[in-house]
């Protein structure tokens, strides 16, 4: 003998179709809230890429900055060299280095 299934009620049926409903509104409402949080997430990420960006590119700046000022040491060094003046500074320097060494002996 088999079973046969009693169809069920259209109030039966309803009731089901709701509670389907609720577990899947309840599953959006889930999704929702972890897609939020992501969203936060990547526009702190995306802040923190932007400072990194503009950091660096000052820090780029800075660097480039140094290096053309040491290009115009370099520049200036090699002035001195080429006009003989190299060995006058280091003569200078030597007299001085001895002064303050005859101070210090005081």
């Amino acid at each position: 003998m088999t079973k046969t299934k009693r169809p069920m009620s259209i109030e039966d049926l309803s009731l089901n179709i709701n509670k389907r409903f609720d577990f899947v509104d309840k599953r959006f409402d889930s999704v929702d809230k972890c897609l939020g949080s992501v969203d936060k997430r990547l526009n702190s990420i995306q802040k923190e890429i932007n400072f990194l960006a503009s950091s660096s590119a000052r820090e780029f700046k800075d660097i480039s900055h140094r290096f053309d000022l040491l290009e115009i040491s370099v520049a200036g060094i090699k002035k001195v060299i080429i006009n003989g003046r190299f060995d006058k500074r280091m003569e200078q320097l030597e007299r001085d280095m001895d002064k303050v060494k005859q101070a210090l002996a005081l």
